[in-house]
């Protein structure tokens, strides 16, 4: 029998509400025009005023049959459809390393989690090399053909670029021929020249550039050490990227000092010939914790809906976690103990925001150190970590924007810098700007 799960309405921004209306399968509507959304077929249709007051006679009816035969079930959606599992309970294994190789930093970036630049430790070339060994150890054993090693930010990559070199030349000697292997890079871009850059070109590198806006905004938010500008390094970088055809992506941090540039920052990005920005609200961790205007979240939907549209009309990707409605999980990432992120101090972390022992949340992400020659892990930690995923999120059970969301970033639910009620608000009216584009209903959207 087919139930109405939630019968409440959820205002959000004062212009949509929703409901469940069979186990995950939502009516979203606004002043007489709606959409029927079903995240987990990918079925998607416009529901008319008569056709919304026609679902509501027959929801007041113990038979629902009648409704479901005459228009759910022409459109596909089953009676039942089961929500996607976490993390399957096993013994630690990655196919994807990740690794800090130095806290050093050419710049004091005033929203770096990591607190970059302020201690000068290295990860050692022979924890370097027991990584990669190991991470050679764990695709044989789950029999994967391709393999992820990425060089993240606790601090600048670049600064050690020698060994940067030395650890992609033996990964690559190491590994089988048949396991594809690839490499990414976060970058601050200022320390990148053309021999860097066609090295990463022919090493097959995904680089992901850090670059928080236009030059006031970026120049305020991503400060060299010294306090000058770092904007016009970064951008003769992203150039350089650009002539030698290197795969990149911009990743951008969005407070209230630069959400009002969104649409001019992706015009200025695409001229510069980029071709893919993700944004995302900052967080308060890390140097972030004090000192930062947040975002409103008024003003950052409208905007990053604005954004959205320009990047649509020029063939731009412009983009921000949890709002894909292709991307769907229960998973917001690997920190459920899917990841292996070796740290400059030689530990092990399932959440790269987690850098070093004794950080914010370390007891609980960090899962294992490098020492005595070996990769130890706390297998009881990763059982832990594996309930990390939407399903043990009661509040988030009757939400339509769910399975695209997955129930935002670990780190923010538990640091107690998470603002639920914004990261709600944002998510759910760009995922209703998106679900009315698809129907053509866009014009009707308003916030």
């Amino acid at each position: 029998m087919l139930l109405l799960l939630n019968n409440r309405k959820d205002k959000i921004v004062n212009n949509f509400d929703w409901k469940e209306i069979w186990e995950n399968v939502f009516l979203i509507e606004s002043d007489g025009y709606g959409v029927i959304y079903s995240p987990l077929q990918g079925i998607i249709f416009a529901v008319t005023k008569e056709g919304i007051l026609e679902l509501g006679t027959y929801l007041k009816k113990e038979d629902y049959l009648g409704l479901y035969n005459s228009i759910l079930k022409e459109r596909g959606i089953p009676k039942e459809n089961s929500n996607p599992v976490g993390r399957i309970p096993r013994r630690f294994a990655s196919s994807e390393l990740n690794m800090g190789i130095t806290y050093e930093c050419n710049l004091a970036c005033i929203g770096c989690y990591a607190k970059a630049g302020e201690e000068s430790r290295r990860l050692s070339w022979e924890k370097i090399q027991i990584a990669i060994d190991k991470l050679v150890e764990y695709v044989q054993e789950l029999n994967e053909d391709s393999a992820y090693i990425g060089f993240n930010s606790t601090g600048e990559t670049t600064l050690r670029w020698e060994i940067l070199e030395r650890a992609v030349n033996y990964a690559r000697s190491v590994f089988p021929e048949n396991i594809k292997l690839q490499f990414s890079l976060t970058t601050n871009a200022c320390l990148l020249n053309i021999e860097r850059v066609k090295f990463l070109k022919e090493k097959n590198f995904f680089v992901r550039v850090s670059m928080d806006g236009l030059k006031s905004s970026h120049n305020r938010q991503r400060p060299k050490k010294n306090g000058g500008g770092s904007f016009d390094d970064v951008v003769k970088g992203i150039k350089e990227l650009v002539k030698q055809n290197v795969w990149f992506s911009i990743r951008t941090t969005i407070t209230g000092y630069n959400q009002g540039e969104m649409p001019e920052f992706a015009k200025f990005l695409y001229k510069l010939g980029c071709k893919d920005v993700v944004v995302v609200p900052f967080s308060a961790v890390g140097r972030a914790s004090s000192g930062i205007t947040p975002v409103n979240p008024e003003i950052f939907i409208k905007k990053y809906i604005d954004a959205y549209k320009i990047a649509q009309q020029i063939g731009f990707s412009f983009s921000m976690p949890g709002v894909s409605l292709e991307e769907i999980d229960v998973n917001y990432c690997l920190a459920d103990g899917n990841i292996f992120a070796v740290m400059p101090d030689g530990s092990i972390t399932s959440c790269t925001r987690v850098t070093k022992q004794g950080d914010l949340l370390s007891e609980i992400f960090v899962i294992g150190e490098i020492d005595d020659g070996r990769v130890k892990i706390d297998q009881k930690k990763v059982d832990k970590l594996g309930q990390l995923n939407l399903n043990n999120y009661p509040e988030c059970q009757y939400c339509f924007a769910k399975f695209s969301c997955s129930g935002g970033c670990p780190h923010e639910r538990f640091s107690g810098s998470w603002d639920k009620e914004a990261h709600c608000k944002m998510v759910r009216s760009i995922l209703w700007y998106k679900l009315l584009e698809i129907t053509g209903q866009e014009q009707y959207y308003t916030n």
